[in-house]
């Protein structure tokens, strides 16, 4: 299902932090399953506050931490298998090869997304104890003018853009963070807003035990 050659295949790019596009990195008919048995509910919704204005619908599929995918009896098999290739060695050994790290030790969280209209992110950077993310799309096709990318930038600018990257099975990003990684995810618009944008996050985390203690296992107690 995955394809880990397309990591080790992709380039890292050194500025002005570190992030890499990653091309087909889910075989073409795994992916065709996965977005016809995209889940359409159990997702739960986080809104930032003032001094942090955000706002995204996610569902968990593996706990900070945890060696199994959660118990979603309603999600197609497709989902659990693509889980357990995530938890795998295999998978740790291939991203961390691409940005420099043994990832062994180190948990995992993985979460979909399912985002519309009112759901963006700002300009921002992860706080720590996340170390690195890896962001896959479910969008055969996505409009130049739909809104949605996600936009690797300079600085807290928005408008400071390096790359955008549209949300289509194309591509997946992987990025380290770093006190210099701001990114963001602008308002749905145009075609857009006809839709949801479809995501999956897979994050490594340092110091696993202590997070997985003070989050537990709730649909979404981690940082998104």
């Amino acid at each position: 299902m995955l394809n880990l050659d397309a990591l080790s295949e992709a380039t890292l790019t050194p500025a002005p932090w570190r992030w890499a596009e990653v091309s087909q990195f889910i075989e073409q008919d795994s992916m065709k399953r996965l977005i016809e048995t995209f889940p359409t509910d159990g997702f739960v919704t986080r809104i930032g506050g003032p001094g942090n204005p955000f706002r995204s619908s996610g569902r968990r599929l593996v706990h900070l931490g945890a060696d199994r995918p959660v118990d979603n009896a309603d999600l197609d098999a497709v989902w659990m298998d693509l889980c357990q290739e995530l938890l795998s060695s295999g998978y740790r050994r291939a991203v961390g090869g691409l940005v420099g790290l043994d990832l062994q030790e180190h948990g995992l969280q993985v979460s979909i997304y399912s985002n519309g209209p009112n759901d963006w992110l700002p300009a921002h950077i992860d706080n720590w104890p996340k170390v690195l993310t890896q962001t896959v799309y479910f969008h055969q096709d996505w409009g130049d003018d739909w809104g949605g990318e996600l936009l690797i930038l300079r600085s807290a600018d928005m408008d400071d853009v390096v790359a955008a990257i549209p949300p289509t099975v194309d591509a997946s990003v992987v990025h380290l963070r770093t006190q210099e990684a701001w990114h963001a995810v602008p308002p749905l618009r145009n075609g857009g807003l006809e839709r949801d944008r479809l995501s999956m996050t897979v994050v490594f985390y340092d110091e696993p035990e202590h997070w997985r203690e003070v989050y537990g296992d709730s649909p979404l107690g981690s940082v998104l």
